[in-house]
């Protein structure tokens, strides 16, 4: 049976290091998603990953055909895009509607503690000036109803800084009112926990944790490995030719970094926030019973 598994997001989770040093590497897995040079240019193998971003199709013969040459049975995809707030349950389904009896679909989420993802995406938003300089509070969506679907907007500002992607124009807040919506139910553990374990079953679903990637790299890619494993191919790695986790994007200790967490700290942005993740985390750890998330601040 051919074993199909996709690294679905989210972004500023070490995706880049995994894309680059780590999913290349793995013995028997044909790895055929993004990659990552030491120069940070990104090399596409699959253009349907785009298609499916923009306009949410699924050309399973396109996928299924760019595999095939491959004699290895486990198959591994690894882009962020695959994975937006932006009409996420129907990505899930379509992503899901590759299981038959010739194929198993599993996914890997890699997270960090979600408090630290919204504050380091909204650094990064404002260093680049993609969307101008908006306050953090007023682009918090703790609803999930105006939804972001970015990159498709900008008016093609993002095409051309970076990623070098085919989206043209959009029409969501961040094209009107140069605002990022960021939808915090998106980044809720325990919502995103229901809704793959939901659509994929509790054992095609895999978290990856950056805390750990950076404290015990060789034990959090051996358990991924494990996961990837079938009872076909055993997946594997040599640790000794793995470095660090690229800390080159490391913004906390950046002057701007510090003054944007006094701001939102002395507003109570990120305590009302903090409260939010606290207990979505706590209610995460319970289910998936990842007695590490508190030691690592997740609560």
């Amino acid at each position: 049976m051919k074993t199909i598994t996709f690294h679905i997001g989210y972004a500023k989770t070490a995706t880049t290091f995994m894309q680059e040093h780590v999913y290349p590497m793995l013995a028997n897995v044909n790895y055929v998603g993004r990659f990552v040079d030491k120069f940070g240019d990104e090399r596409d193998n699959l253009p349907w990953v785009y298609e499916f971003a923009e306009k949410l199709k699924l050309d399973k013969d396109q996928l299924l055909s760019s595999l095939n040459p491959s004699a290895i049975q486990n198959h591994l995809i690894s882009h962020e895009v695959l994975m937006r707030p932006y009409k996420l349950d129907k990505a899930l389904e379509l992503l899901a509607s590759l299981n038959d009896k010739n194929t198993k679909v599993k996914v890997v989420l890699s997270i960090r503690n979600p408090l630290n993802l919204v504050f380091s995406r909204y650094v990064h938003d404002i260093m680049t000036g993609v969307f101008g300089t908006y306050a953090l509070k007023d682009a918090l969506d703790y609803e999930g109803t105006t939804e972001c679907i970015w990159p498709m907007c900008s008016n093609g500002i993002v095409n051309k800084l970076w990623r070098k992607s085919p989206f043209n124009g959009g029409s969501c807040l961040c094209n009107k009112y140069k605002l990022k919506t960021i939808n915090v139910p998106y980044y809720n553990l325990s919502l995103m926990h229901d809704k793959l374990t939901t659509t994929f079953g509790k054992e095609n679903v895999h978290f990856l944790i950056l805390e750990r990637l950076k404290e015990e790299q060789s034990k959090e890619i051996d358990r991924l490995c494990n996961f990837l494993s079938n009872e076909v191919n055993t997946v594997s790695i040599n640790h000794e030719l793995l470095g660090a986790p690229n800390n080159s994007n490391k913004r906390s200790d950046l002057e701007i970094y510090k003054r944007l967490m006094a701001e939102n700290e002395s507003n109570g942005v990120l305590t009302h926030l903090e409260k939010y993740f606290n207990s979505a985390n706590e209610e995460f750890a319970r289910k998936t019973q990842f007695a590490e998330l508190k030691p690592l601040g997740y609560f």
